[in-house]
């Protein structure tokens, strides 16, 4: 493992470290969140992919990659087997740089856990992820809390999930999701029985959605954890989620 976060690492850096570490037989785990490196160095980190095949966990959040550095690494992803886990939060690339990377995921064969967290994902970003989840036999946890899919966006993940794809964590914290997108949540987790935890917390849910999905909780014998703290959700809908789940864990503003 070789941790770096937070070094004042340049592009020139990080191409510099791509070089030494491409055909590196060894290192399994590589951390440079919070550095610089930009596009230039996820190009240099796209060619570590392709060529490297014993690398398994790569964490780049907050480096400042936009849409073509992220095209690089999906062009890099697409011809790697061995990475399991790939974090990108906090890089501000939007929709058109989570197109690229649904791309590459439906090609991977070995990807397990995508961060993409404070991005800018709007509803087309959820929309490319619910296509590249269907196609995945492996990606299992997506972390899209702090962007903005909204109710559309959760709506599109629920018709995701009505079809039972491999999915077993989903991050949707802080979204501006709704009693809409809740109930169309609650809708398509009663038929899922992969799905084990649904992070909720911080979006515009009240006792209307709450409802629904404590009837969802009702159907679903899967679901392990559910959280929906700092939502608009009262004495009236917390007491339907306590009375309805039974090994599933449910955290509300009222508990």
């Amino acid at each position: 493992s070789l941790f770096l976060g937070d070094n004042d690492i340049t592009p020139l850096l990080s191409v510099a470290l791509a070089r030494e570490i491409r055909y590196n037989k060894t290192l399994k785990l590589l951390d440079l969140s919070s550095n610089s490196i930009s596009d230039q160095g996820a190009s240099a980190l796209s060619a570590v992919l392709i060529a490297n095949s014993t690398l398994e966990s790569l964490d780049i959040a907050s480096n400042g990659i936009s849409q073509h550095g992220v095209a690089c690494l999906a062009a890099g992803l697409k011809h790697n087997s061995s990475l399991k886990s790939l974090e990108l939060s906090f890089n501000g690339f939007g929709d058109s740089g989570v197109v690229f990377l649904a791309d590459a995921v439906q090609r991977n064969s070995s990807l397990q856990y995508l961060g993409l967290g404070f991005n800018g994902i709007l509803e087309s970003g959820a929309s490319a992820l619910s296509q590249a989840c269907l196609m995945s036999k492996c990606l299992t946890k997506i972390e899209l809390s702090y962007n903005a899919i909204g109710d559309c966006g959760a709506e599109i993940l629920s018709g995701m999930l009505e079809r039972n794809p491999a999915l077993k964590v989903l991050g949707l914290v802080c979204n501006g999701i709704t009693d809409k997108g809740a109930k169309s949540l609650a809708r398509a987790l009663e038929s899922n029985s992969n799905l084990k935890v649904i992070g909720l917390a911080c979006n515009e849910i009240t006792d209307d959605g709450a409802a629904s999905l404590a009837e969802m909780l009702n159907h679903n014998d899967s679901l392990q954890g559910l959280y929906l703290e700092e939502n608009d959700i009262g004495e009236v809908g917390s007491a339907l989620l306590a009375k309805a789940h039974r090994t599933t864990t449910v955290c509300t503003p009222m508990n």
